[in-house]
Order: structure tokens, then sequence, then C-alpha cells
């Protein structure tokens, strides 16, 4: 209905998507540590439990709950650090949209009072712009949790690819024959 007021409308998307790519890289890395601390604290409880005689032995079960609960901390710190940046990014992205609307209704209004265009048609804009910015913002969203979930697996990933170190006896009997 106004190529201007579409420019005023879509003039916040470049921003946003800069944003949201910058945010995105950092989202994935921090959830990489999040994985890894994770896995790292899984470590800890797998080599206490599977050595629990040991540990009873020298009556470390307190150190030992010690460590684990340190290492479940250190994730869990990480993990809101990384939810934080999310909401950060996802709360900028409503902002844009509702400083996008703003846009429309401030510039729509005075192509109202100077009747280049109808109450109807900057009505119609708006809901159009109101679509956009909701679609925007879930957009955002969607790809944040995109992010996050591909580092995740990126590290499941990475442990499937990892070469033992010490080879097993059935492959050492399969490369003989």
């Amino acid at each position: 209905t106004s190529p201007i007021l579409a420019a005023i409308s879509c003039a916040t998307l470049p921003p946003v998507f800069v944003m949201t790519r910058h945010v995105g890289r950092s989202l994935s890395t921090q959830q990489q540590e999040v994985q890894a601390l994770l896995g790292d604290a899984t470590s800890l409880a797998e080599q206490s439990l599977s050595s629990i005689s040991t540990v009873k032995q020298f009556v470390a079960e307190d150190l030992e709950g010690m460590r684990y609960r340190n290492a479940i901390a250190a994730a869990h710190a990480k993990a809101v650090e990384t939810a934080h940046m999310q909401a950060q990014l996802e709360a900028a992205a409503h902002i844009a949209g509702n400083a996008a609307i703003l846009g429309v209704l401030g510039y729509g209004g005075t192509m109202v009072l100077d009747g280049s265009i109808s109450a109807g048609d900057l009505t119609g804009f708006v809901m159009y712009s109101l679509l956009m910015a909701g679609n925007l913002s879930g957009l955002t969203s969607v790809y944040s949790d995109l992010v996050r979930a591909v580092a995740a697996s990126q590290r499941i990933l990475d442990i499937l690819d990892r070469q033992p170190q010490i080879e097993s006896q059935q492959s050492t009997i399969s490369s003989s024959s």
C-alpha cells in the first residue's frame, strides 16, 4: 500500500539479521562448552561409580560428591549464561519489531494528516507490520534454538567420530584374518 512505509517497516530487518548471526555464533560456542562441561561431569560420576570400592576404601565419598556437584554447578552456570544470551537476542528482536511498528505509526500518521493515504490504509499496513514483527521474533527464537541444538549434536558427532586410543580384540582379530 505504501513503499515508504514498507521501507520504514523493513529498516529494522538488516540489523536484526546481523545481530542474530553474530549472537548465534556465540550461542553455538557457549552451547558446545555446556556440552563439554556436562560430559566432564558425567565422566566424573562414571569414574567414581565404577571404582566405588576404591572410593570407599579411601573414605572419599564426600570428596567425589563435591567434585561432581562442582562440575554440575559449572555446567549449570554456563547453561544459564547461554539462556540469558538467547533471551537477550529474542528481546532485541521484539524491540526491533515494535520499533518498526512505532516508526510506521509515526510516519504513517503524518501521511494520513497530509492526505497521501487514508486511515484505513494505515490501519491495514499496521496489521501487516504486526504480522511481520511477530514472525520476525518467532524466526529469531527458532534460529537461536536451532543453533543451540546443532552445537549440542556436534558434541555427539565428535564423540562418535573419535578414534579409540586402545584397539579392541575384535578389531585385531578381523584385521589378521
